[in-house]
């Protein structure tokens, strides 16, 4: 398996994943990623809960970054880093990198605070994820 360059984590991912994904959800994060111009397979997902009780489960997310080996984990939105508040010291500020568990986290907005962003704070927003993985 491919190592990726990061991985992307929202507290909806694993409904996305379990087939009841949500179409606003998919355009948000497809016109991103095409916005990022990485290589394909740089990026890959992870939920760090499933349906059908969403329950945080912190195990099956170190799982998970255990085996992808990511460069950095991106966390989209502050439900992500109150849910996992038990994981460790994550990010408490938008743009925020933080270490932890032997992984790299940035915070980012939520989806829908992301697709809202347009002119310079979109372009602002992409060049800094953009860095933020190639490092």
């Amino acid at each position: 398996m491919r190592r990726p360059a990061a991985v992307w984590t929202y507290a909806e991912l694993g409904t996305d994943l379990r087939g009841q994904a949500d179409d606003a959800r998919r355009k948000i994060l497809g016109a991103l990623l095409a916005e990022l111009r990485l290589p394909k397979g740089s990026h890959a997902f992870w939920p760090y809960c499933l349906p059908p009780d969403n329950a945080p489960d912190e195990a099956m997310f170190l799982a998970g970054l255990t085996r992808f080996r990511p460069g950095l984990v991106l966390l989209a939105g502050d439900r992500a880093v109150a849910d996992l508040a038990g994981f460790g010291s994550l990010p408490s500020v938008c743009f925020q990198l933080a270490s932890c568990r032997g992984f790299r986290f940035l915070l980012l907005p939520g989806l829908a605070e992301m697709a809202n962003m347009a002119g310079p704070h979109r372009e602002q927003l992409v060049t800094f994820i953009r860095e933020a993985v190639r490092c």
